[in-house]
């Protein structure tokens, strides 16, 4: 069956198996006391089986034990042992008309010869000496298997006992000839049920007498019984199997103890278990009746919660589609409808946050346009700038160079001072391109994370002593002044190339921003675990949003008066940051600024590698500062 047509298995089928399964522990206890009943009413009927075949097998012997009785009786008369045939045939006679259980009672003699009897059906003379010396033999009495009469078609079995003189010697036998069909008549008056069968059979296996239609059955085998097979196995019990007639019944069966014979009684199944069984399905009907009501009245029942359970699920559903609009309706038990109010709030709710994030993004987009229209407005004007900064040092170097060319063409005469200071110019023109250069390149390495530094410990005062004293010399407009200086040896770790990077921007920044004449100070502090050098500038200052956003690519302050493409202070705080130090700003405005970066300070007895900027003596050994050096010119 393909799966998409299946029916889905819904919580109203859960529920209903729920009540049936609550129902189940008592139809199991009610089919458990039925099983039960049914179980003890089957052991009372077996049992009932074997009472009978034992009762039956209590009939026989006591007729066996009758008629051994007799026979004994007779063999103690004097007459019959004097062998007065008239007295005896008499006697016999009488005896024959008074028990008509008996066909005839009659005395031989040890060669089978008859001396005395009463009665006309004697048994045919063919067994008679089997009988007679069996009997001499055993001293008692002997009953002999079925023998077939004189009258075609019936059969007889004889009691036979011997006949002894007043010396005890053997005269011969007194016998008893009884028709199977007064044994019948016997067993007929027993209390069976209807319908049962009445079997007889010796330890061969063969049928002695059968209650119905005897003499057809006498003499069979009957081994191809399972009654009969059992009843030789167990010699008494129950069983149920086929009996000689090929049905099936509730067989008990005794063995006879004055015989070596099996009693067994055959009841059908119909009639021994036929109520029982009635009995029993209509129990299990019973139940079964009650388990579908319930299941029906839990199937009803059950449609006032799946049914909002379904409008639940639909109105999942369509959230999960994206209709946020649809709203469950609040139906059904408490926490049905509670659930469904739930539900519309958290559809509610989803709908606000959806609405706000569709404006949020709106918003995001607005903004994204804005950035990557800056983004654009930024390059243009960093390509403008760099082209400006370019092409000032480039025409100003092309036009020193012009001049020396026509020096030494002959063209013009330069004195020795003109020429020194064209190629000082010339020189100071290749720095600057330099530096725009160099920051350019650092910008970009810094974007591509390739920047490389080589950590080694360097003395940081003669750093700044070196860097401030070349400022000072190219800068004609301002005075460079270097305040304070630790009179302790002032190792930091870090790229000394770097971090000479960071100060000549700081102070190219502060000539910026200050007015032609004015001071900018540097100092050195050496602290526990750092030393921090910090510019200051008597420039305008900075607002506090402006302090935010100086370290950024391509921005400018607004009080600047001079050129610049806005990478100096972003690659400063990129190369001090990759140190692992510190960098920021403190400014008033109309006060100036002070920007200051700190290193991690090396101890003193640190080793400097070959080359690094190392103290003099002289400052080494000084006990005292000045208050500020001027290194202008």
């Amino acid at each position: 069956m393909n799966p998409r047509h299946q029916r889905p298995w819904g919580i109203r089928r859960e529920l209903t198996l729920l009540v049936l399964a609550a129902l189940l522990p008592f139809a199991l206890l009610g089919g458990y006391g039925t099983w039960e009943d049914y179980r003890a009413e089957q052991a009372r009927t077996q049992a009932r089986a074997l009472s009978l075949a034992r009762d039956v097998s209590s009939d026989v012997d006591q007729f066996m034990l009758d008629s051994g009785a007799l026979v004994e009786a007779l063999a103690r008369v004097p007459s019959i042992k004097r062998g007065e045939q008239p007295q005896s045939d008499q006697l016999l006679a009488e005896l024959v008309e008074r028990y008509p259980y008996y066909e005839s009672l009659y005395v031989l003699e040890s060669g089978g010869r008859v001396i005395a009897a009463g009665g006309t059906e004697l048994p045919p003379p063919g067994n008679r000496q089997t009988y007679v010396q069996q009997a001499l033999r055993s001293g008692g009495t002997v009953i002999t298997d079925p023998l077939p009469s004189r009258t075609q078609g019936r059969h007889v079995f004889v009691v036979v006992t011997p006949l002894w003189d007043e010396r005890g010697a053997p005269l011969g036998v007194v016998a008893a000839s009884v028709n199977l069909l007064r044994l019948q008549q016997g067993i007929r008056r027993a209390d069976l049920p209807q319908n049962s069968s009445v079997l007889i059979v010796d330890n061969n296996g063969r049928i002695v007498l059968r209650r119905t239609d005897p003499e057809l059955w006498v003499g069979r085998d009957a081994l191809g019984s399972t009654a009969v097979r059992d009843a030789l196995r167990l010699r008494e019990g129950v069983s149920e199997g086929s009996f000689v007639d090929g049905q099936r019944k509730l067989s008990g069966f005794a063995p006879a103890t004055r015989v070596p014979w099996q009693v067994i009684v055959g009841i059908p199944l119909e009639e021994a278990y036929g109520t029982l069984r009635r009995e029993l399905a209509r129990a299990l009907g019973r139940l079964l009746l009650a388990a579908g009501a319930a299941g029906a009245v839990a199937w009803l029942l059950s449609r006032r919660l799946t049914r909002p359970v379904g409008e639940l699920t639909n109105a999942a559903r369509a959230f999960a589609d994206g209709d946020l609009t649809r709203r469950a309706p609040v139906t059904g038990p408490d926490e049905i409808a509670a659930l469904a109010r739930t539900l519309n709030r958290m559809a509610a709710a989803l709908e606000t946050q959806v609405s706000e994030l569709r404006e949020a993004r709106t918003r995001e987009q607005a903004a994204g346009e804005r950035a990557l229209t800056e983004l654009h407005r930024l390059h243009s004007e960093f390509i403008a700038v760099a082209a400006h900064e370019l092409r000032t040092p480039v025409a100003a170097a092309k036009s020193y160079a012009e001049l020396l060319l026509r020096d030494v063409d002959g063209e013009v005469q330069l004195t020795a001072a003109t020429r020194r200071q064209s190629l000082t110019r010339l020189d100071s023109v290749c720095d600057r391109l330099a530096r725009l250069v160099r920051s350019l390149l650092g910008a970009s390495r810094i974007q591509a994370g390739g920047l490389v530094l080589e950590m080694v410990p360097f003395d940081v005062t003669v750093l700044v002593t070196r860097v401030c004293e070349d400022v000072a010399s190219s800068s004609t407009a301002h005075d460079v002044l270097l305040r304070k200086r630790p009179i302790r040896f002032t190792a930091a770790l870090g790229d000394p190339e770097r971090v000479e990077d960071v100060l000549i921007n700081l102070l190219v920044n502060a000539t910026k921003y200050s007015p032609p004449g004015s001071r900018v100070h540097v100092d050195v502090l050496a602290g526990a675990t750092h030393v921090e050098v910090v510019v200051s500038d008597d420039g305008p200052g900075m607002p506090p949003d402006e302090q935010a956003l100086v370290f950024e690519r391509f921005t400018r302050g607004q009080a600047t008066s001079g050129a610049g493409v806005g990478l100096g202070l972003y690659i400063a705080r990129a190369y001090v940051e990759a140190m692992g130090g510190e960098i920021g700003v403190r400014s008033t405005p109309g006060q100036g600024a002070s920007f200051w970066f700190r290193l991690p300070r090396v101890p003193a007895r640190a080793t400097l590698p070959l080359g690094a900027p190392e103290l003099s003596a002289t400052a080494a050994t000084e006990t005292t500062q000045p208050d500020a050096v001027a290194l202008s010119a």
